[in-house]
């Protein structure tokens, strides 16, 4: 059977310069667990305790809230070799105020997030870098709402759109790209109507500003401009 240190690809924030044997007696102390979640599975439900945190391998999940009337907004996303779960509340105590599910078939590791936040009685170089590494993806996530406030603040539907394609594609470094939402998970993302949106996107392709096949975009534009184009997790 693989080890789960073997199963983290190299360069994830969350795990940076902790690696082979190091990482998997990390593991062990956090009591990581692999799950395997189906597409619209989900890992935790609002309400429920908050201890846990989670690493995809593969796939994708979201982070949602649910209003009373049953409309659903996706607040974010996260990807293969990205963390989540630890900056949704940092008490273990606390319940979730959201939902996590996974958007695509996924395999993730589950860990204890009071095990992480809480150094070892040994104090081990591992633990103490994972404590640098957790400052770094708060760090990151505060840029990610930023991003997403800077697209919300956008007046318009087409404004939305293209403020997130753009930002994606500075991201990726590329203006052709899968996003891993369907119509309707995007228009839930951005908060707006579905068929607005599908005809926003529908006049955009006629004006030869977009490409889009199900869920793959080409933005048509010079260059992905503004913010360096190296992804960021």
């Amino acid at each position: 059977m693989a080890r789960l240190s073997d199963l983290v690809r190299p360069g994830s924030r969350i795990f940076g310069g902790i690696g082979g044997d190091d990482l998997e007696r990390l593991f062990r102390c956090l009591s990581a667990r692999r799950l395997r979640v189906a597409r619209h599975e989900f890992l935790v439900r609002a309400g429920e305790p908050s201890d846990r945190l989670g690493f995809i391998l593969r796939g994708a999940v979201c982070v949602i809230h649910n209003t009373a009337d049953g409309r659903r907004t996706i607040l974010q996303e996260y990807h293969e070799g990205e963390s989540f779960g630890g900056g949704l509340t940092l008490r273990a105590d606390d319940t979730l105020p959201v939902s996590i599910q996974a958007i695509t078939d996924a395999d993730v590791l589950i860990m204890s997030k009071s095990a992480a936040l809480r150094p070892c009685a040994r104090s081990c170089p591992c633990h103490v870098r994972l404590l640098r590494n957790f400052v770094s993806v708060l760090s990151n996530r505060c840029y990610r709402f930023q991003l997403r406030s800077i697209m919300m603040a956008q007046r318009t539907i087409q404004g939305r759109l293209l403020t997130y394609l753009r930002q994606h594609a500075r991201r990726l470094g590329r203006l052709e790209f899968v996003l891993p939402f369907d119509r309707q998970a995007l228009a839930d993302f951005l908060c707006i109507d579905r068929t607005a949106l599908s005809a926003t996107i529908s006049r955009l392709c006629a004006e030869g500003r977009l490409a889009v096949d199900g869920s793959r975009f080409r933005l048509i534009e010079r260059k992905v401009g503004g913010a360096p184009t190296r992804p960021v997790r």
